[in-house]
């Protein structure tokens, strides 16, 4: 059996209250790793929570470079990343390392190809991929490609 086919609800909880969630009360929302998410589970039956975790690290570090100033937000308030002498990037980088870190530890996939998902499937992930206009950029199938391809 798959060790990934059980519900992980813990990712899924950090991710809609920290980045998907609260933090967007009345501004425009990103789902868009929930969308691709969504579509890798359709092809590899994996739970939700782990198809989420499998492609955000890819997401993110796409992501970072049009909110920067939440990723820095986020490495410093969830993870205690003070920044003393680091450039926003860093410390937004240095917040998604914490994140992976912390994935690695609770047993999260970070890959998509632990999951189930093959080189093949890539097509109809991408196809089966809702696109629309998200909070930290406007994703087109060509996007979610490259994004599936940077998660196996």
């Amino acid at each position: 059996m798959n060790r990934f086919a059980f519900p992980c609800t813990t990712y899924y909880r950090f991710v809609y209250h920290v980045l998907d969630g609260r933090l967007y009360a009345g501004k425009r929302q990103d789902w868009m790793v929930h969308m691709i998410g969504h579509s890798v589970g359709a092809w590899t039956h994996a739970a939700h929570g782990f198809c989420l975790a499998a492609v955000s690290m890819a997401y993110y570090k796409r992501a970072m470079k049009n909110g920067l100033d939440k990723f820095v937000r986020y490495a410093r308030n969830v993870w205690g990343i003070s920044g003393e002498g680091m450039t926003d990037e860093q410390i937004a980088e240095a917040g998604l390392e914490a994140l992976k870190g912390w994935m690695v530890e609770i047993g999260l996939p970070l890959k998509i190809s632990e999951i189930g998902a093959t080189v093949e499937m890539i097509p109809g992930i991408t196809q089966g991929t809702i696109c629309y206009p998200a909070g930290y950029m406007d994703l087109k199938p060509e996007d979610v490609t490259e994004i599936l391809k940077e998660s196996m």
